[in-house]
């Protein structure tokens, strides 16, 4: 465990050196798509790269659409994770925003033709249990956003993250999108929004069917700003959850959640709501799947 955690260490402080302070681009990455998490502040305790090896049952389809603040801005995004040979965790995911096309025009007034901008995630990410309480994982993503022929960036990005899990104890410790600098097209080298959480959770049960999570989360980013969440998530039967939770400060405004989600004989419904002001406005996010 103590090697793990030291070359955890190592490798965020290592790809962090390439995190500027001023520039940063690439926000998408900072949107949380899962309706579970961003109905509890986006707490990574609930979503991270090692979480798949714990996942509950033998694995979860899903897709969904998400209304993201003013504007709005339109995104979608598929889900696919798996639990192979007890220990072992496999996921995937794609999202995307919707974009309008729009009309290129050249130096003298002369139409170019129509163009479509593109903003877009694609990520797969493998986990491991080593034992009863620790697992590992680390997910590699793939990102985009275009908004012109000559206007394009590309990132590659690395998320490790270790959870711990003990009796109802549940805590988790990792980084978010780990990156070197992005240039523009002129030559100038923007910072990803990576950063470092800890989160910190307690599962406490009642007469076997009945679940109350307090969870808390600190996260740093790597271009100087903080952030701080918590959350509580009612769970019965593992069928009906009702979740709630505020952040405060970080990349995205500070805001609060709540959501609902229902799991009937496999099939998954979960609904989600963030109020906050700026960017966040009031966001709806919906996710639909099913779980095996």
């Amino acid at each position: 465990m103590k090697k793990i955690l030291t070359a955890f260490i190592a490798l965020s402080l290592s790809l962090a050196a390439f995190a500027g302070e001023e520039n940063v681009t690439l926000p998408f990455l900072r949107i949380d798509q899962n309706p579970v998490s961003a109905a509890q502040a986006s707490i990574s305790l609930f979503d991270n790269a090692a979480s798949t090896a714990w996942l509950n049952g033998r694995g979860y389809i899903g897709a969904g659409y998400q209304r993201w603040g003013v504007g709005p801005t339109n995104n979608i995004f598929v889900d696919a994770s798996g639990r192979f040979i007890g220990s072992l965790g496999v996921r995937a995911r794609y999202a995307q925003q919707l974009e309008k096309p729009y009309e290129m025009i050249d130096g003298e007034g002369e139409s170019l033709g129509n163009y479509t901008p593109q903003t877009l995630r694609a990520m797969l990410g493998v986990s491991y249990a080593i034992g009863k309480y620790v697992s590992v994982g680390v997910d590699f993503s793939y990102a985009r956003r275009a908004l012109a022929p000559e206007s394009v960036q590309n990132a590659f990005t690395i998320d490790p993250a270790v959870m711990v899990r003990y009796a109802g104890l549940r805590a988790a410790l990792g980084t978010k999108n780990l990156a070197p600098a992005v240039k523009s097209f002129s030559g100038d080298k923007f910072s990803v929004p990576g950063s470092a959480f800890v989160s910190l959770g307690y599962d406490i049960t009642f007469a076997e069917v009945h679940h109350i999570v307090p969870a808390a989360e600190f996260e740093y980013m790597f271009f100087g700003q903080m952030s701080a969440a918590g959350s509580l998530c009612y769970n019965w039967k593992d069928t009906i959850q009702l979740m709630g939770g505020y952040r405060y400060g970080g990349f995205i405004p500070s805001h609060a959640s709540a959501g609902v989600g229902f799991c009937i004989k496999g099939l998954c419904l979960n609904a989600t709501m963030l109020f906050g002001q700026g960017d966040i406005n009031m966001t709806a996010l919906v996710g639909l799947g099913y779980r095996f």
